[in-house]
């Protein structure tokens, strides 16, 4: 749904503002790190996401072959790391950026927003 892509978030999400904040202080923060680090929000939350091997689908919306070779990359990346059993990022900047982006987004652990009725 664009919430922790790279760009902006839709105007439509139904995240509450303050979970947009955070999120948008997580781009920032990548962003600001990015010299060094090479590494997006997007990927980042992929790697969490594709961690978690004991999930029957992972969806995953893609419009080009690119996009689909990338998520299947990021899938294959993100069950060595294992950032969800503690695992680690190789690299020392992009393991403190998810740590940051972690505590940022640690008071949205739980949240969910409604989804549209069935017959909507």
């Amino acid at each position: 749904m664009g919430l922790l892509s790279d760009g902006e978030t839709p105007e439509w999400h139904p995240a509450k503002p303050e979970l947009k904040n955070a999120v948008k202080q997580c781009i920032d923060l990548v962003r600001s790190c990015n010299e060094k680090s090479k590494i997006s929000l997007a990927e980042i939350a992929e790697s969490y996401a594709f961690s978690y091997g004991d999930v029957d689908v992972h969806l995953v919306g893609a419009k080009t072959a690119q996009e689909v070779e990338h998520a299947f990359r990021a899938y294959s990346r993100a069950q060595k790391l294992q950032l969800h059993a503690s695992g680690k990022y190789e690299d020392d900047n992009i393991q403190n950026i998810y740590a940051q982006i972690k505590t940022i987004l640690e008071p949205f652990a739980e949240y969910t927003w409604p989804s549209p009725p069935v017959n909507a």
